[in-house]
């Protein structure tokens, strides 16, 4: 009679933990490697460092760098835009302020104040005292955008209209063909 056939079907309370002989004996013999692992259920495979890179057909799929690289693009494009507007804000404050400045400068050098007014400046004093009394940090976005707009696209097409059509309608057909090769790999 064997050791293992002692203990079979006894338990052991170790650290206040009920454990039967049986899993310990199970556990020994596992580790001593005297009867297979699951001899059933699992194939036991070689690994082979050259594999993933000699035998696995490569399944690299462009779409999704793709979309990242157009979101990117696009994100720039924005925040460029963004900015440039900023700036375009910022300085027609500033040339706001100096026109106020101006009308200032006149007002009070042609004593345009209404107890000194001298009846032939009337008209000219008036135009000046209603320059003065405007809101340098009044700006029309809509009008700064659409200049911004249109001075974007006299930089970009330059003298040919042609060569600007060519180039946005070759982007354009770019950006489909390769979102559609790439939507068509990774489904």
């Amino acid at each position: 009679m064997d050791v293992y056939d002692k203990a079979k079907g006894k338990e052991l309370v170790w650290n206040g933990l009920k454990v039967s002989y049986d899993t310990i004996i199970e556990n020994i013999m596992l580790l001593n490697h005297t009867k297979p692992v699951f001899e059933d259920k699992v194939q036991v495979i070689k690994y082979d460092s050259g594999y993933d890179n000699d035998k696995r057909p490569s399944k690299k799929s462009w779409g999704p760098t793709a979309v990242l690289f157009f979101s990117i693009i696009i994100c720039s494009v924005v925040v460029m835009t963004y900015l440039e507007f900023n700036n375009r804000v910022k300085a027609k404050v500033i040339e706001n302020e100096l026109i106020v400045n101006e009308c200032t400068r006149n007002y009070l050098a042609n004593r345009c104040h209404p107890e000194d007014r001298v009846p032939v400046t009337e008209k000219q004093c008036l135009e000046w005292e209603i320059c003065l009394n405007q809101d340098p940090k009044r700006v029309f976005y809509i009008e700064l955008f659409v200049e911004m707009m249109a001075s974007w696209g006299k930089t970009f097409a330059g003298r040919s209209s042609k060569g600007f059509l060519v180039y946005t309608l070759l982007f354009g057909i770019g950006i489909i063909v390769v979102l559609n090769v790439c939507s068509k790999k990774t489904s």
